[in-house]
């Protein structure tokens, strides 16, 4: 008996585990389910000492670069012909100012903080700007609200693109979410430009993109005068 007890208290101990895995099954599966859900979505599961984060915050070495590309793109879309030759290349005669003051800077680091200001009023959430996700993908913000990762993308233009321009956009955009495995994902993309008459025709255009988009996107169109009179920067009056 006294070699046979040891092994009796590994058999009593299996079939109670398995007995409380058969009874439990639904609720235990439920559960590692709704927390896979939570990691995938981006958002920050803490359980006692366990703990995951889906989005943390971009290097600022790495924000540099990007604002700097984004900066580039920009400004070379502000400085072509690029509405009646619907091209990204900067025309002949903009050619000797192809490199952006930084008054241009400036302002498009102020289209974007007022555009996410914008953005973080609307829904009601603060927004985790410069984020990361997987340590892969970059973008200009996000938040989670109903249990979804929202995704917040800025652009600004000084004046509107063209459809193909905008179309290059949207593809380099989901492109970046290919390298995730989130899901419950939403995109808002956000637009500023300087001219408000713009505002009414770019809306219909990213819509447009937006409603073909394999993840749901909504849009926001600004123009840089009504988010500055919005928040302060210059008198509304």
């Amino acid at each position: 008996m006294e070699y046979w007890s040891p092994l009796l208290q590994t058999i009593l101990w299996v079939i109670l585990v398995g007995g409380i895995t058969w009874k439990f099954y639904r609720p235990i599966y439920s559960l590692l389910e709704a927390l896979a859900d939570r990691v995938r979505g981006g958002s920050d599961v803490t359980a006692g000492p366990f703990s995951v984060r889906g989005v943390q915050p971009t290097p600022p070495s790495e924000q540099a670069a990007r604002a700097s590309e984004e900066i580039k793109e920009a400004h070379l879309i502000a400085q072509s012909d690029s509405e009646e030759q619907g091209s990204t290349e900067p025309s002949p005669r903009s050619a000797p100012s192809s490199t952006p003051t930084p008054q241009f800077r400036a302002q498009y680091f102020q289209a974007e903080d007022l555009a996410l200001r914008a953005v973080q009023a609307e829904f009601g959430e603060p927004i985790n700007r410069q984020v990361q996700m997987g340590g892969i993908a970059t973008f200009d913000g996000a938040f989670v609200k109903s249990h979804r990762l929202n995704v917040v993308e800025v652009k600004y233009w000084a004046k509107a693109p063209t459809t193909p321009i905008a179309q290059q956009v949207f593809a380099k955009l989901l492109s970046r979410f290919k390298l995730v495995t989130f899901k419950s994902i939403n995109i808002i993309f956000v637009a500023v430009v300087d001219r408000t008459s713009d505002v009414p025709s770019l809306v219909a255009r990213l819509t447009k993109l937006s409603d073909e988009a394999p993840i749901p996107t909504v849009v926001r169109v600004y123009s840089l005068s009504e988010l500055q009179a919005k928040f302060g920067v210059v008198d509304a009056g």
